[in-house]
């Protein structure tokens, strides 16, 4: 019998690093494509390069030079537009264009971007004197919207599978089932073996892994330079942040595993005792 819990114990631990190492990737995944990660990234774009080429972003062929660039947020807060969140509304829109095309989503939302363009439009307004037709935002951005969900359904049907193991990958059912497996397994272990330790030594081991494989994709992503591409390089630099991060919040969960197995043993001494 005891042979059987340490065996299926075994078998349920190898089962938590694989699932917290998939979970991890994910998680680094979705920063990437967030709202505030990509409107940082156009941030730091405009301030690095010298100038704003939309086409690292979108394809297009429009290019700012840097000092028009200027010029444009300096007359933007003269008239008491927050240019901050005019960015994190950019970054917001095309993260939720990112995960439409990909999958991850079903519907793009526009409420928030009407809102901030309009507030926007009456600022201009009130420090210009010049009408701003309000309806034509709306109007714009819808059509906008419908086109773009045209052209992305045309390019889904030419790449059909491709798209469906990326939305499937990407998708919150499959995010949060693993997050779901992960706590399955770990209530497992525990009501198996009726303690916590075999729980911690398993988060030490997938901690141990997940520290040094997060620190060798952080160092991959950090040395990794895309030559003149300054939107690539900035998303790899991001990458590296992330992996990072996680790293470190595998660090903290080390700590507590460890601090866990002590406070188990103290505690069983002095029950024996």
């Amino acid at each position: 019998m005891k042979a059987l819990k340490v065996f299926v114990t075994i078998i349920l631990g190898i089962m938590t690093v694989f699932l917290v190492g998939v979970f991890g990737l994910l998680t680094a995944g979705r920063i990437v494509l967030s709202g505030n990660n990509i409107s940082s990234i156009v941030k730091e774009l405009a301030k690095e390069t010298g100038e704003f080429d939309v086409k690292d972003i979108f394809g297009s062929d429009i290019q700012i030079s840097s000092e028009e660039f200027d010029d444009a947020v300096s007359e933007m807060k003269e008239y008491g537009i927050d240019v901050d969140k005019i960015y994190d509304e950019f970054g917001d829109f095309a993260s939720q264009v990112i995960k439409y095309s990909i999958g991850m989503s079903d519907e793009i939302d526009t409420k928030s971007l009407k809102k901030v363009l309009k507030d926007t439009a009456k600022k201009y307004e009130a420090k210009t004197g010049e009408e701003i037709d309000l309806d034509e935002i709306d109007k714009g951005i819808d059509e906008g919207v419908k086109e773009m969900k045209r052209d992305l359904r045309e390019t889904k049907k030419e790449n059909r599978e491709g798209f469906a193991i990326m939305g499937a990958i990407l998708g919150p059912k499959t995010y949060f089932g693993i997050l779901i497996g992960i706590i399955v397994c770990a209530v497992l272990i525990i009501l198996i073996n009726k303690s916590v330790v075999p729980l911690a030594v398993t988060y030490i081991v997938t901690s141990i892994l997940g520290i040094f494989g997060n620190l060798g994709f952080f160092a991959l992503a950090r040395f990794t330079h895309a030559g003149s591409e300054k939107a690539v390089n900035l998303i790899l630099n991001s990458l590296s942040n992330i992996f990072l991060g996680i790293a470190g919040v595998f660090l903290v969960i080390l700590v507590i595993s460890i601090v866990a197995i002590v406070i188990s043993k103290k505690q069983r001494k002095v029950i024996t005792t």
